[in-house]
């Protein structure tokens, strides 16, 4: 039968017919394979062909007839448990280039029938012929696996197939050569997609395979699996438990046990670190253990970069940016060393939130990015504080920076699209009570995006309101949060509204903004915040009484309807300012402040009529 079918020219023919010329063929095979006997004659004239379609692959015929073979395959192995010698004649060079132009679920299908012949393989590794086959396997596919690397389309038997290749060069000829490079493939790869990489350290696991001949290997499984926990959403995962639960029983840096049970386990980990630092007493102690944990995170920033460069799933960079924040949070003292240039976090944030395109106010960031960032940026401003930056000059200006180039971007203008409801933006939570992180952002806000007497406001200035306002709406009860926003930002924003030009909408928030002061509740039931405003008006009264007075007035005028209570207990206080004014003028009355004075006080009886 195979002589007469040979005889027909195939080129000649349609599609369907020469899928059943090839099936007739491949049936032939299938016969004799379920009968143990060689098939090599038969099936080398096939393979030839087999390389004459791979070379001409936009052939319309080319990849029907390549899977019509590919599905065969799996027929021939079912008829026999063992690999033989012609089984190896079967998979040849085509492979390679037919699974570089194939799609996905061919390439798959494919993977899984040479898994499977892997796997026989383990079972055979006396027979003479499967080392030069096992060879001839990985010449094929470690090359695919290179590529696949880096490849944005996931196929998840590529990890597989690297595990087996390289577990069954061990056993054949003892060489590690092959696992070191899968190894550094799947797990080392700062391009790899990190479900291959979970993949391949699960089939490790599972079979207990732990080479020595890769060097501080333990160290590399915990830095695979902190990248597995950074860049997975999907903690419950059968992979990552596995993986949790090893790292979990390693001898590691750890002086009490990582509970592999945790709802987070990487965050447990950053836990036991800052519980082992704050309780050592011993300088040397706390410098070793420092150096242990830099070792362990000092290649994020290489892995990260590519992620954050193209950002591909929102679960996937808000993932990251949650993680790293809780890092930065809970361990900064040993992520950094004052003076040192490449510290963990400085490397973290150059990639994460601070490359050279973010200072740009033109570059517009990933959506992805933007939200992340919006629910995470708490995280990393808490933990630099926690460094000095009254001392430090670099940790205050990545502070600063932090600040102004994400609260507006985070916190969008008003009406606009991109303007966030009022506890979105995460910064907003952190305003306390009167804690030097409360102090530190107001204080940044104050000095770069609020200007002092600008008939402009700064670019900025609209969101630092909204912001400043959303803090407000979310506390006004809060007796502690309304003191806090007195004492640091009433003073600034009084500013606004006293000479930012009419029409402007930064003066329309900022009057929105006292006025809201204003009618707090707790202005009046606490003794605090009304103190606090009575220093305000004072220090407004030294810096503009003897030369803006208009404007200082202006401001009082338009207070009234909102807390003329406050503005009545003021009055006392204001006319002693103004006696200042008059005796560092040398006069004992000068008219416009005084005529200042009494229609305050004629509005303020009409208000209270």
């Amino acid at each position: 039968m195979q002589h007469f079918l040979g005889m027909i020219t195939e080129s000649n023919l349609d599609l369907g017919k020469r899928q059943i010329i090839w099936k007739s063929r491949l049936a032939s095979i299938i016969l004799l394979a379920e009968k143990g006997l060689d098939f090599s004659k038969i099936l080398t004239p096939i393979i030839q062909e087999i390389n004459v379609l791979v070379a001409d692959l936009k052939n319309e015929h080319s990849l029907p007839l390549l899977r019509t073979f590919v599905e065969a395959l799996q027929d021939i192995l079912d008829c026999n448990d063992r690999i033989t010698s012609s089984h190896c004649l079967l998979f040849g060079k085509w492979i390679s280039r037919y699974l570089a132009d194939c799609q996905c679920t061919d390439a798959s299908r494919l993977l899984d029938i040479i898994l499977i012949v892997i796997n026989r393989l383990r079972n055979q590794l006396y027979d003479p012929f499967i080392a030069d086959f096992q060879e001839n396997l990985w010449n094929i596919l470690a090359p695919y696996l290179r590529s696949k690397s880096c490849d944005d389309s996931i196929i998840y038997q590529t990890a597989d197939i690297g595990f087996g290749l390289s577990i069954l060069s061990l056993n054949t000829n003892n060489s590690h050569e092959h696992f070191k490079e899968m190894f550094n493939i799947f797990v080392l790869s700062e391009t790899i997609d990190i479900r291959l990489t979970r993949r391949f350290l699960f089939q490790m696991i599972q079979n207990n395979m732990f080479p020595q001949s890769v060097i501080n290997y333990n160290k590399f499984i915990i830095k695979a699996w902190i990248k597995c926990l950074t860049l997975s959403s999907d903690r419950n995962h059968t992979e990552v438990i596995n993986l949790t639960n090893y790292v979990a029983s390693l001898p590691s840096l750890l002086s009490e046990r990582l509970m592999a049970d945790k709802s987070d386990p990487l965050l447990h980990l950053f836990s036991i670190f800052a519980n082992k630092y704050k309780n050592s007493q011993d300088t040397m102690t706390k410098i070793k253990l420092r150096d242990d944990v830099a070792s362990l995170f000092e290649d994020m920033d290489r892995w990260m970069k590519p992620i954050v460069k193209m950002p591909k799933s929102q679960e996937q960079i808000s993932r990251l940016y949650f993680v790293v924040g809780n890092m930065v949070h809970t361990i900064p003292f040993l992520l950094y060393v004052k003076s040192k240039p490449n510290s963990i976090i400085k490397m973290t944030l150059d990639v994460l939130l601070l490359p050279i395109s973010a200072h740009n106010p033109e570059f517009k960031l990933h959506p992805f990015i933007i939200t992340a960032v919006t629910s995470t940026l708490h995280f990393f401003i808490e933990g630099l504080i926690q460094l000095g930056p009254r001392q430090d000059p670099y940790i205050s200006r990545t502070i600063r920076e932090l600040i102004t180039i994400y609260l507006p971007r985070c916190v969008g203008k008003p009406g606009s699209i991109n303007a966030s409801s009022a506890g979105s933006f995460s910064l907003v939570h952190s305003i306390k009570d009167d804690n030097e992180t409360s102090k530190i952002v107001l204080e940044t806000i104050n000095i770069v995006m609020i200007k002092k007497k600008a008939k402009t406001p700064h670019m900025h200035c609209s969101q630092s309101l909204k912001f400043l306002s959303d803090i407000l709406t979310l506390n006004c009860h809060d007796a502690n949060v309304v003191t806090t926003l007195i004492k640091h930002s009433m003073d600034f924003v009084c500013d606004v509204v006293m000479f930012c030009e009419d029409g402007n909408m930064c003066k329309r928030q900022a009057r929105d903004f006292t006025h809201k002061i204003l009618n707090c509740d707790v202005v009046r039931l606490a003794d605090q915040p009304g103190a606090e405003i009575m220093l305000v008006f004072s220090r407004l009264c030294r810096e503009y009484l003897a030369f803006s007075s208009r404007q200082l007035f202006e401001l009082f005028y338009d207070m009234l309807a909102h807390g003329p209570d406050l503005i009545a207990r003021f009055m006392p206080i204001l006319l002693n300012h103004v006696k200042e004014v008059e005796n560092k003028r040398g006069v004992g009355y000068d008219r416009s402040l005084r005529m200042g004075v009494e229609k305050l006080e004629l509005a303020l009886k009409s208000v209270k009529n």
